[in-house]
C-alpha cells in the first residue's frame, strides 16, 4: 500500500457522517476529527470505508439476548481494530485459494486431482566447512549446520510473502520479521566457506544427494536428513527408513522432525 491510499481527514469526516446519516448515537465531532486521524492514518481508505459499513451492517446482541441493529457509533480504537480483522479474514479466504507446487509439497493424483497441497514453504540448510592453511576443508565434517524455513517462489509462497510485507508490524510481536523467499535465502547465506542446500530444487548442486532433485525422491519437497544432520549414520539411517517405507516394509519414519 503507498502512503496514498491511506486515510485521509476527509475519509475521517466521512464516516462521521455516514454514522451520522443511519442514526448512531454518540457521532464524533468534527473536532475529533484530528485525533481519529491519528489513530488511523496507518488504515487503507477502502478498508476504512469496509470497516465502517460492516460496523453498521453487523447487528448486535441486546441485554436479553436478541439481536438488534447497531444504535452507537464506534471510537476509533474499535474501527480500527475492525479494520485490520476484515483484512485478516480476507487474507485467510484468499491465501486458500492459492495453490502451492511440488517443491512446497503439492501432491496429484494420477487424474490430475490434488491430492495434497504445498505449503508455500520450503528449507534452506548451510553446512559451514573448516578452513586449513586459508583453504576451505570441504572434506571435512562441518563445523555449524543450520535450517530455516523459506518462502517457496510459488503462487502460494508469493502470495504469504507479499502478506508479510504489508502486515501492520504494530500488530506483530517485537522479534517479528518477514520470511525471507527461498531466492533470497541463496543470496543472504551463501558464504565461501558453506554449501546451501534447499529442499525442492530440480538443480543438483542444490541437493545433498543429486537424486533428490528428482520429484520421485521421498525427498524432493523436504529437507534430507543429511542436510539437516550432516552425512552420519542417523541421516543414513532416516535416508533407509525412507525408502523401506516406499517399499512397504516398515511404518513411516519421522523424517525431519516434521520441518518442511
Amino acid at each position: 500500500m503507498t502512503t496514498q491510499d491511506m486515510s485521509g481527514m476527509s475519509d475521517i469526516l466521512d464516516c462521521f457522517r455516514y454514522f451520522a446519516g443511519v442514526g448512531l448515537k454518540s457521532i464524533p465531532h468534527s473536532e475529533d476529527a484530528d485525533v481519529w486521524l491519528r489513530v488511523l492514518s496507518d488504515v487503507p481508505a477502502n478498508l476504512l470505508h469496509l470497516a465502517a459499513d460492516e460496523w453498521i451492517r453487523t447487528p448486535v446482541k441486546d441485554k436479553g439476548g436478541t439481536l438488534r441493529g447497531q444504535k452507537w457509533a464506534p471510537t476509533a480504537g474499535e474501527l480500527r481494530n475492525l479494520a485490520f480483522a476484515l483484512e485478516a479474514d480476507h487474507r485467510v479466504q484468499t491465501t486458500a485459494k492459492k495453490r502451492g507446487c511440488a517443491s512446497c509439497g503439492e501432491v496429484l493424483d494420477e487424474h490430475g486431482a490434488i491430492v495434497e497441497h504445498g505449503t508455500g514453504y520450503r528449507t534452506v540448510s548451510q553446512h559451514c566447512f573448516p578452513a586449513v592453511d586459508g583453504s576451505v576443508n570441504w572434506h571435512a565434517e562441518p563445523y555449524r549446520i543450520a535450517s530455516r524455513l523459506v518462502l517457496c517462489d510459488c503462487e502460494l509462497g508469493r502470495w504469504i510473502a507479499h502478506g508479510h510485507q504489508t502486515v501492520d508490524r504494530d500488530r506483530m510481536p517485537k522479534d517479528w520479521s518477514p520470511t525471507i523467499t527461498c531466492e533470497q535465502a541463496l543470496q543472504v547465506f551463501q558464504r565461501h566457506d558453506a554449501r546451501l542446500y534447499l529442499s525442492g530444487s530440480t538443480q543438483p548442486h542444490h541437493r545433498f544427494r543429486p537424486e533428490d532433485a528428482r520429484t520421485s525422491s521421498p525427498f524432493f519437497c523436504r529437507a534430507a536428513p543429511e542436510e539437516l544432520h550432516g552425512d552420519n549414520e542417523h541421516g543414513r539411517a532416516l535416508r533407509r527408513a525412507a525408502y523401506d517405507y516406499l517399499r512397504g516394509s516398515r511404518p513411516a519414519p519421522a523424517l525431519d522432525g516434521g520441518r518442511r
